[in-house]
């Protein structure tokens, strides 16, 4: 578990949840099942921080048994849920050098590996399906930063165009794709209009749910 799975629907985005590290462990065995003449697309998950600390034998292991998995490392530049430590990949001020995870990756030798920017999800989900149909061990790199940290270095959203949502567009309660499966912190529900709504106190304008909604309904204020 990390901060990246804190808002996961858990049976639904994700089938199981480990103590720190362990998933590509967990994944190393399902990711077995094709010699058993078994088809099925086995996906890890880690953050930056957790990769250094717990991942790194696992994925050793990964390649030595030729394991047919994804790995994806998120890479958010801080450890944030347990309060933002620096850690081996990223720059802190004193005498320490930034480790790279894709030198790291690469140097296992994995069948495919890539690094994304997490910022553009159709992008995003592309390079995930493509990765996750093709066979062997792929390692793909999202790339962005936490926006949080972001904003304690100096960065503010409120210099950005605030996000709202067309209630004209907005198909209500029959999507629900927003709240109910994106589960972003700063999208709320009105269930009086039925529409989705922006908590503006709670937005970073990171522009993700502009990309998540299938009906054009959320989109930056001009």
């Amino acid at each position: 578990i990390g901060c990246y799975s804190l808002g996961v629907f858990y049976g639904r985005a994700m089938t199981t949840m480990q103590a720190m590290g362990s998933g590509i462990g967990t994944a190393c065995g399902l990711g077995q099942l094709h010699r058993l003449g078994k088809r099925v697309h086995v996906v890890a998950v880690a953050g930056d921080s957790t990769f250094f600390h717990a991942c790194i034998p696992a994925l050793v292991n990964a390649r030595h048994h030729n394991a047919d998995i994804t790995f994806l490392v998120l890479d958010n530049k801080t450890t944030a849920m347990t309060g933002f430590q620096p850690h081996p990949g990223v720059h802190e001020a004193g005498n320490r050098t930034v480790v790279s995870i894709e030198a790291l990756a690469r140097a296992v030798g994995p069948d495919l590996l890539r690094r994304v920017d997490g910022r553009y999800i159709p992008r995003l989900v592309g390079e995930i399906h493509s990765a996750v149909m093709a066979r062997g061990l792929k390692v793909l790199v999202v790339d962005s930063m936490c926006r949080l940290y972001e904003a304690r270095q100096g960065a503010s959203a409120s210099d950005l165009p605030p996000i709202r949502v067309d209630p004209a567009r907005c198909r209500g309660a029959v999507c629900m794709v927003c709240v109910r499966d994106f589960n972003c912190p700063a999208l709320g529900w009105d269930s009086t209009a039925g529409t989705a709504y922006v908590q503006d106190d709670a937005c970073v304008r990171c522009r993700a749910c502009i990309d998540v909604c299938p009906h054009n309904a959320i989109g930056m204020v001009e």
